[in-house]
Protein backbone atom coordinates (compact mmCIF):
# COMPACT_ATOMS: atom_id res chain seq x y z
CA UNK A 1 0.00 0.00 0.00
CA UNK A 2 1.07 3.72 -0.77
CA UNK A 3 1.70 6.53 1.67
CA UNK A 4 1.92 9.71 -0.26
CA UNK A 5 2.57 12.20 2.73
CA UNK A 6 2.09 15.99 1.63
CA UNK A 7 4.98 17.62 0.58
CA UNK A 8 7.86 19.42 3.05
CA UNK A 9 9.96 21.87 1.80
CA UNK A 10 11.64 21.96 -1.51
CA UNK A 11 14.17 24.67 -4.01
CA UNK A 12 12.43 26.73 -5.49
CA UNK A 13 8.96 26.03 -6.90
CA UNK A 14 9.48 22.54 -6.62
CA UNK A 15 7.64 20.78 -4.18
CA UNK A 16 8.71 16.60 -3.40
CA UNK A 17 6.92 13.93 -1.99
CA UNK A 18 7.43 11.37 0.01
CA UNK A 19 6.53 7.49 -0.80
CA UNK A 20 7.17 4.19 1.88
CA UNK A 21 8.36 1.53 0.02
CA UNK A 22 9.80 -1.60 1.87
CA UNK A 23 9.29 0.60 5.07
CA UNK A 24 11.95 3.56 4.36
CA UNK A 25 10.75 6.80 2.76
CA UNK A 26 11.95 7.33 -0.22
CA UNK A 27 11.14 11.20 -1.89
CA UNK A 28 9.93 11.83 -5.30
CA UNK A 29 8.87 14.64 -7.71
CA UNK A 30 5.94 14.82 -9.91
CA UNK A 31 4.69 16.72 -12.91
CA UNK A 32 1.96 16.50 -15.44
CA UNK A 33 -1.51 15.26 -15.86
CA UNK A 34 -1.79 11.75 -13.75
CA UNK A 35 -4.04 10.11 -16.31
CA UNK A 36 -1.40 10.90 -19.32
CA UNK A 37 1.50 7.80 -19.98
CA UNK A 38 3.57 7.48 -16.89
CA UNK A 39 7.03 7.96 -17.10
CA UNK A 40 9.56 7.56 -14.66
CA UNK A 41 13.13 8.82 -14.41
CA UNK A 42 15.56 7.34 -12.77
CA UNK A 43 18.58 9.19 -11.67
CA UNK A 44 22.36 7.46 -11.17
CA UNK A 45 25.15 7.30 -8.19
CA UNK A 46 25.60 9.98 -6.74
CA UNK A 47 22.72 12.15 -8.29
CA UNK A 48 19.08 12.83 -7.05
CA UNK A 49 15.81 13.47 -8.53
CA UNK A 50 16.93 17.11 -8.93
CA UNK A 51 19.22 15.25 -12.13
CA UNK A 52 15.91 15.62 -14.09
CA UNK A 53 15.96 19.42 -13.77
CA UNK A 54 15.62 20.06 -17.51
CA UNK A 55 13.89 17.31 -18.23
CA UNK A 56 10.75 17.01 -16.32
CA UNK A 57 8.99 19.93 -17.65
CA UNK A 58 9.69 19.80 -21.24
CA UNK A 59 8.52 15.80 -20.72
CA UNK A 60 5.40 16.82 -18.22
CA UNK A 61 4.04 18.54 -21.33
CA UNK A 62 1.75 15.46 -22.05
CA UNK A 63 2.87 12.94 -19.79
CA UNK A 64 2.65 12.27 -16.00
CA UNK A 65 6.38 12.51 -15.07
CA UNK A 66 7.86 10.90 -11.56
CA UNK A 67 10.97 11.76 -10.86
CA UNK A 68 12.40 9.30 -7.65
CA UNK A 69 15.30 9.60 -5.57
CA UNK A 70 17.08 6.20 -5.56
CA UNK A 71 18.09 4.68 -1.46
CA UNK A 72 20.34 6.90 0.09
CA UNK A 73 19.85 9.60 -2.37
CA UNK A 74 18.57 12.81 -2.05
CA UNK A 75 15.49 12.91 0.31
CA UNK A 76 15.12 9.01 0.35
CA UNK A 77 16.63 6.77 3.56
CA UNK A 78 19.26 4.51 2.33
CA UNK A 79 17.67 1.50 4.30
CA UNK A 80 16.53 -0.85 3.21
CA UNK A 81 17.21 -0.31 -0.59
CA UNK A 82 20.92 -0.11 -0.93
CA UNK A 83 22.84 -4.05 -2.00
CA UNK A 84 23.64 -5.06 -5.32
CA UNK A 85 22.20 -4.04 -8.19
CA UNK A 86 20.01 -6.66 -9.29
CA UNK A 87 18.23 -6.54 -5.93
CA UNK A 88 18.26 -2.29 -6.46
CA UNK A 89 16.29 -3.94 -9.67
CA UNK A 90 13.37 -5.44 -7.76
CA UNK A 91 13.19 -2.62 -5.15
CA UNK A 92 12.41 -0.35 -8.23
CA UNK A 93 9.85 -2.45 -9.65
CA UNK A 94 8.21 -1.99 -6.23
CA UNK A 95 8.71 1.73 -5.90
CA UNK A 96 6.81 1.32 -9.37
CA UNK A 97 4.17 -0.94 -7.97
CA UNK A 98 3.39 1.59 -4.68
CA UNK A 99 3.19 4.68 -7.15
CA UNK A 100 0.74 2.83 -9.41
CA UNK A 101 2.55 3.94 -12.52
CA UNK A 102 0.92 1.60 -15.37
CA UNK A 103 3.38 0.14 -18.19
CA UNK A 104 5.79 3.23 -17.31
CA UNK A 105 8.28 4.65 -19.53
CA UNK A 106 10.98 4.39 -18.30
CA UNK A 107 14.45 6.99 -18.77
CA UNK A 108 17.73 6.12 -16.57
CA UNK A 109 20.83 7.47 -16.31
CA UNK A 110 23.90 5.52 -15.18
CA UNK A 111 23.00 3.04 -12.33
CA UNK A 112 19.68 4.23 -12.59
CA UNK A 113 19.83 3.14 -16.67
CA UNK A 114 21.09 -0.35 -15.31
CA UNK A 115 17.97 -0.54 -12.85
CA UNK A 116 15.39 0.15 -15.36
CA UNK A 117 16.89 -2.13 -18.02
CA UNK A 118 16.93 -4.85 -14.68
CA UNK A 119 13.17 -4.20 -13.82
CA UNK A 120 12.61 -5.29 -17.99
CA UNK A 121 15.34 -7.52 -18.31
CA UNK A 122 13.84 -9.81 -15.47
CA UNK A 123 10.58 -9.13 -16.78
CA UNK A 124 9.20 -7.53 -13.34
CA UNK A 125 7.15 -4.72 -15.25
CA UNK A 126 5.56 -4.29 -18.34
CA UNK A 127 7.29 -0.99 -19.90
CA UNK A 128 6.08 1.17 -22.93
CA UNK A 129 9.72 2.32 -23.89
CA UNK A 130 12.93 1.93 -22.31
CA UNK A 131 15.75 4.84 -22.56
CA UNK A 132 19.21 4.37 -21.08
CA UNK A 133 21.42 7.40 -20.91
CA UNK A 134 25.07 6.76 -19.96
CA UNK A 135 24.13 2.84 -19.03
CA UNK A 136 26.70 2.08 -16.34
CA UNK A 137 27.20 -2.11 -16.09
CA UNK A 138 26.02 -3.19 -19.81
CA UNK A 139 30.35 -4.17 -20.06
CA UNK A 140 33.12 -4.18 -17.67
CA UNK A 141 33.88 -0.24 -18.90
CA UNK A 142 33.55 1.74 -15.81
CA UNK A 143 35.89 3.69 -13.99
CA UNK A 144 35.72 2.69 -10.30
CA UNK A 145 38.90 4.47 -9.04
CA UNK A 146 36.49 8.00 -10.01
CA UNK A 147 33.48 6.38 -8.23
CA UNK A 148 35.52 6.67 -5.49
CA UNK A 149 36.83 9.29 -5.62
CA UNK A 150 33.53 10.95 -6.11
CA UNK A 151 32.00 9.33 -2.75
CA UNK A 152 34.51 10.46 -0.54
CA UNK A 153 34.47 14.17 -1.93
CA UNK A 154 34.70 16.88 0.94
CA UNK A 155 35.95 20.18 -0.96
CA UNK A 156 35.23 22.40 -3.41
CA UNK A 157 38.20 22.12 -5.15
CA UNK A 158 37.68 18.08 -5.43
CA UNK A 159 33.79 18.32 -6.10
CA UNK A 160 34.63 20.74 -9.14
CA UNK A 161 36.89 18.56 -10.01
CA UNK A 162 34.74 15.77 -10.27
CA UNK A 163 32.26 17.80 -11.92
CA UNK A 164 34.49 18.47 -14.84
CA UNK A 165 35.15 14.78 -15.20
CA UNK A 166 31.45 14.04 -15.58
CA UNK A 167 30.55 16.78 -17.96
CA UNK A 168 33.74 16.02 -20.13
CA UNK A 169 34.75 18.38 -23.05
CA UNK A 170 31.15 19.61 -22.23
CA UNK A 171 31.62 23.93 -22.40
CA UNK A 172 29.60 24.64 -18.98
CA UNK A 173 30.51 26.29 -16.09
CA UNK A 174 30.07 23.44 -13.22
CA UNK A 175 31.09 26.00 -10.31
CA UNK A 176 26.95 25.59 -9.49
CA UNK A 177 26.79 21.53 -9.91
CA UNK A 178 30.11 21.87 -7.75
CA UNK A 179 28.37 22.91 -4.92
CA UNK A 180 25.21 21.13 -4.98
CA UNK A 181 27.66 17.69 -5.44
CA UNK A 182 29.81 18.47 -2.57
CA UNK A 183 26.87 19.76 -0.50
CA UNK A 184 24.84 16.45 -1.09
CA UNK A 185 27.96 13.78 -0.27
CA UNK A 186 28.94 16.04 2.61
CA UNK A 187 25.36 14.62 4.14
CA UNK A 188 27.06 11.49 6.66
CA UNK A 189 23.76 9.40 5.49
CA UNK A 190 24.60 9.76 2.00
CA UNK A 191 28.38 9.44 2.01
CA UNK A 192 28.02 5.81 3.93
CA UNK A 193 25.09 4.53 1.42
CA UNK A 194 27.50 5.44 -1.18
CA UNK A 195 30.42 3.64 0.43
CA UNK A 196 27.96 0.74 0.81
CA UNK A 197 26.96 0.56 -2.86
CA UNK A 198 30.24 0.09 -3.99
CA UNK A 199 31.10 -2.22 -1.49
CA UNK A 200 28.00 -4.26 -2.28
CA UNK A 201 28.53 -4.47 -5.91
CA UNK A 202 32.13 -3.77 -6.67
CA UNK A 203 34.69 -7.10 -5.88
CA UNK A 204 38.64 -6.91 -4.30
CA UNK A 205 39.40 -5.99 -8.05
CA UNK A 206 37.73 -3.16 -7.83
CA UNK A 207 35.06 -5.57 -10.71
CA UNK A 208 31.55 -5.39 -11.43
CA UNK A 209 29.10 -8.46 -11.47
CA UNK A 210 28.07 -8.17 -14.95
CA UNK A 211 27.04 -10.60 -17.86
CA UNK A 212 26.35 -9.45 -21.06
CA UNK A 213 22.68 -8.40 -21.93
CA UNK A 214 20.38 -10.64 -23.05
CA UNK A 215 18.44 -8.11 -25.37
CA UNK A 216 16.29 -10.26 -26.64
CA UNK A 217 14.55 -10.12 -23.78
CA UNK A 218 13.79 -6.18 -24.24
CA UNK A 219 10.44 -6.19 -25.83
CA UNK A 220 9.07 -2.71 -25.87
CA UNK A 221 10.47 -0.11 -27.48
CA UNK A 222 14.66 0.66 -26.29
CA UNK A 223 17.05 3.52 -27.08
CA UNK A 224 20.40 4.23 -25.94
CA UNK A 225 22.17 7.58 -25.26
CA UNK A 226 25.76 8.42 -24.92
CA UNK A 227 28.15 11.26 -24.54
CA UNK A 228 30.93 10.58 -26.94
CA UNK A 229 33.47 11.83 -24.25
CA UNK A 230 31.74 9.97 -21.50
CA UNK A 231 34.75 8.95 -19.23
CA UNK A 232 33.22 7.32 -16.15
CA UNK A 233 31.37 4.33 -18.54
CA UNK A 234 32.55 4.62 -21.56
CA UNK A 235 30.53 3.17 -24.68
CA UNK A 236 30.74 -0.46 -24.21
CA UNK A 237 31.95 -2.27 -27.61
CA UNK A 238 29.33 -3.78 -29.90
CA UNK A 239 29.04 -7.20 -28.08
CA UNK A 240 27.91 -5.81 -25.21
CA UNK A 241 24.94 -3.39 -27.38
CA UNK A 242 22.00 -4.39 -28.91
CA UNK A 243 22.30 -4.79 -32.56
CA UNK A 244 18.43 -3.44 -33.31
CA UNK A 245 17.57 -0.24 -31.69
CA UNK A 246 18.95 3.12 -31.81
CA UNK A 247 22.27 4.55 -30.16
CA UNK A 248 22.65 8.53 -29.94
CA UNK A 249 26.18 8.94 -29.66
CA UNK A 250 26.27 12.87 -28.74
CA UNK A 251 29.44 14.82 -29.18
CA UNK A 252 31.30 16.83 -27.00
CA UNK A 253 29.63 15.88 -24.02
CA UNK A 254 30.41 13.91 -20.79
CA UNK A 255 28.58 10.97 -18.48
CA UNK A 256 25.61 13.83 -18.22
CA UNK A 257 24.20 14.43 -21.85
CA UNK A 258 20.85 14.71 -19.99
CA UNK A 259 22.46 18.34 -18.26
CA UNK A 260 24.77 19.20 -20.56
CA UNK A 261 22.50 18.97 -23.59
CA UNK A 262 19.31 19.06 -22.10
CA UNK A 263 17.54 20.61 -25.30
CA UNK A 264 19.07 17.45 -27.33
CA UNK A 265 18.33 14.91 -25.05
CA UNK A 266 14.79 16.40 -24.54
CA UNK A 267 14.06 16.15 -28.38
CA UNK A 268 15.12 12.56 -28.61
CA UNK A 269 13.29 11.53 -25.11
CA UNK A 270 10.00 13.47 -26.79
CA UNK A 271 10.31 12.04 -30.06
CA UNK A 272 11.01 8.41 -28.57
CA UNK A 273 8.03 8.33 -26.06
CA UNK A 274 5.20 9.79 -28.49
CA UNK A 275 6.46 7.17 -30.84
CA UNK A 276 6.49 4.44 -28.62
CA UNK A 277 2.41 5.79 -27.72
CA UNK A 278 1.86 5.44 -30.79
CA UNK A 279 0.01 2.02 -31.41
CA UNK A 280 -1.38 2.27 -27.89
CA UNK A 281 -3.39 5.26 -29.41
CA UNK A 282 -4.23 3.16 -32.51
CA UNK A 283 -5.67 0.06 -30.37
CA UNK A 284 -7.43 2.32 -29.03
Amino acid sequence: MSTITQPRSAPGRLKPEYVQVDGAEIGLLRMGSPDRPPVLLVHGFSGDMLTWQFNVAPLARDRHVVAIDLPGHGLSSAAPGIGPWRDMAHWLARAIGTLGLDRPHLIGHSLGGRLALGVVELDLIEARSLTLISCAAISPEHDYGFLKRLSEVSSLDEATACSRHLFGGAAIDVTRFARGLLAKIAVPEARAAMAEFLRQNFDACCTMDVMPTDWRRISCPLQLIWGHDDQVVPLPGPAWLPTDAPIHLLDAVGHLPHLAAADWVNALLGDFVRRADEPVRSAG
